[in-house]
């Protein structure tokens, strides 16, 4: 395979070219090859001045020589350990006396407005759910004693008294409550004991006498 030669290829013989900033020595191992210059084997992009070895090895782009040198995730999910390990945890809210009852007559109030599927679909409930979160990393400090408070809102579906849960259709990552059925929608079953706070939105479930909130037989 023949190519053309460039670079110091010029250099006359018995003379020494220049290597970076300084003179080649004369006992240089690779003079011959310097000598010989840099291989060329045709233009970049232009097909018919390649040689055998362009055709066969064709120069890389620029862009794809860059993805060489582009960063990349070593171990895999250490950097998503690290953040985990920034989260700050809290102490689990006991409420008191007061407070729990006023928790109950609200889940009762929901409780009878969606009573059944059809019921649910009609109301719409929109509430705004304040509930506890245990740290799910078994390998933090908090893991089974320490959680987050989040704040889920949406429409509810069903209030399970046998798994003592409540069903709510909500948005992921908007805290707004949807106004139909959509499959972007998720249900998010959260723990009665778990919560500590129910907000009523338009519906004010505080104050309608029980009898009111009640289905009819």
């Amino acid at each position: 395979m023949s190519s053309k030669m460039s670079g110091p290829a010029s250099v006359p013989a018995g003379t020494w070219p220049v290597i970076g900033a300084m003179r080649m020595p004369p006992d240089f191992r690779y003079a011959a090859v310097l000598r010989r210059g840099r291989p060329d084997h045709g233009t970049p992009g232009a097909l018919d001045t390649y040689d055998l070895f362009y055709r066969r090895y064709p120069p890389m782009l620029r862009r794809q020589r860059a993805k060489i040198f582009a960063p990349f995730d070593a171990l895999a999910g250490f950097s998503q350990r690290i953040a985990d390990k920034q989260i700050l945890y809290t102490k689990r809210k006991i409420l008191t006396e007061g407070e729990r009852e006023k928790l109950d007559e609200k889940i009762r109030v929901i409780r009878g407005l969606t009573v059944n599927s059809r019921m649910a679909r009609k109301k719409k409930i929109e509430v705004s759910i304040t509930h506890f979160v245990p740290c799910s990393d078994p390998e933090n400090k908090a893991y089974n004693k320490e959680g987050q408070y989040r704040t889920s809102a949406g429409i509810v579906t069903k209030v399970d008294l046998q798994k003592r849960e409540i069903l709510l259709q909500e948005i992921p990552g908007t805290g707004a409550a949807p106004d139909g059925n959509d499959d972007s929608f998720m249900e998010t079953a959260i723990p009665v004991a778990e919560i500590v706070n129910i907000e009523g939105g338009s519906l004010d479930i505080e104050r309608r006498p029980l009898q009111e909130q009640q289905p009819a037989p």
